[in-house]
């Protein structure tokens, strides 16, 4: 049973998380507390999921300053959900979680959810690997396999199948996950205008604490299929990153194993309704110049999933920006670009009026 304490506990962090109008959650917890406790408990007692709580206010949002706005692909679609939604999910999160990353069929890689794991960790495993590899006088190749709108195309089925066979969820928690993925809906609201709702009947619903983790669940076997050719990875949340250490003398057959390893992970992934980019991947070599002009004459592109990539210069992991030699200079410009661009008063003041747009933007809960 869930208390008062569990939900102040959750009100706090979705309070702290999230910069939307959650003060008098926040500072009235022990009020709302035992409501939203009982609500939860009548919930997770019953396995449903409230209805209301399924429609999702979509706010197109500019992904960048000065882009096009006519241009719907310069747009990053944001998920408002209800407060209450959120804390109720917060609640069955801290409870499952321990759980599902407590199986052996849980990616032993896989950074994100776990305590004492990081982006901070999973960059430094990366760069371990690449430096390890450059002292044995060998090069790392490294590859961010992208996802096509993977939250979307999620097979409700598949995943409550798995969840019950391969993470051992079954009973009223089971029937609960499966009333809260079915019937969700959206509509997209601009300005005063806003369109028609559309119902979903697949995909995991967005702007929610337990869709990573239900994703990482969905496309646990990935790992198996990595594993099972030898090549070195890791991945935070969604994101899967490939490490394959090269030398002169074996750089043939090394990308020959990495070509075979990224065509089966695609082809797990389209027969779990899930798109993988090959062309929308990088690929970047890392080492001494001396053994990047080893390995140059023969290694001009790799082969990702069928399609050759060029070798890229730069490349972002975990939102840090690599380059061949990890002399990090691009990174440190591309710092430094940033903190002048919020150090300018003007820009400041933009950004913080834009801050203020989106917290009334994200301040109203849907309504039903």
């Amino acid at each position: 049973m869930l208390n008062s304490a569990a939900v102040h506990h959750a009100a706090q962090v979705v309070a702290t998380r999230r910069a939307v109008m959650l003060t008098a959650l926040k500072c009235y917890a022990d009020v709302f507390a035992p409501v939203i406790a009982r609500l939860a408990n009548l919930s997770l007692q019953a396995g449903k999921f409230p209805a209301r709580y399924k429609t999702a206010q979509v706010l197109p949002l500019l992904k960048k300053p000065g882009l096009d706005s006519s241009s719907p692909a310069n747009y990053r679609p944001v998920s408002n959900l209800s407060t209450v939604s959120k804390v109720l999910k917060h609640l069955v999160l801290t409870r499952l979680q321990t759980h599902l990353l407590g199986s052996n069929n849980f990616s032993q890689f896989q950074s994100a959810y776990r305590k004492d794991h990081s982006t901070e960790m999973a960059l430094l495993d990366v760069l371990d690997r690449a430096f390890t590899a450059a002292v044995n006088k060998h090069v790392s190749l490294l590859i961010g396999l992208d996802l096509s709108a993977a939250f979307n195309t999620v097979n409700h089925d598949l995943l409550l199948a798995r969840l019950q066979a391969e993470f051992g969820v079954s009973g009223t928690v089971l029937i609960w996950l499966q009333s809260y993925l079915d019937g969700h809906s959206l509509f997209v609201k601009i300005g005063q205008h806003q369109s028609t709702t559309t119902e979903l009947d697949t995909g995991i619903p967005h702007g929610s604490v337990l869709g990573p983790l239900l994703f990482a669940v969905y496309c646990s076997p990935v790992a198996n299929i990595i594993t099972a050719h030898g090549v070195p990875y890791y991945q935070y949340a969604v994101d899967t990153q490939l490490c394959l250490a090269l030398h002169a003398d074996n750089t043939a057959a090394r990308l020959a194993v990495l070509a075979e390893c990224t065509t089966d992970v695609r082809q797990w992934y389209l027969q779990n309704g899930i798109q993988l980019s090959p062309d929308k991947s990088e690929v970047l070599i890392v080492g001494t110049s001396n053994q990047l002009r080893a390995v140059s004459s023969a290694v001009s592109s790799v082969a990702d999933a069928g399609i050759d990539l060029s070798i890229a210069d730069e490349m972002k992991v975990l939102r840090v920006k690599l380059d061949r030699w990890l002399i990090f200079d691009k990174h440190i410009t591309m710092v430094a670009r940033a903190c002048n661009y919020h150090a300018h008063p003007s820009h400041t003041a933009s950004a913080h009026n834009q801050d203020r747009a989106d917290v009334r933007l994200q301040s109203h809960p849907v309504q039903d």
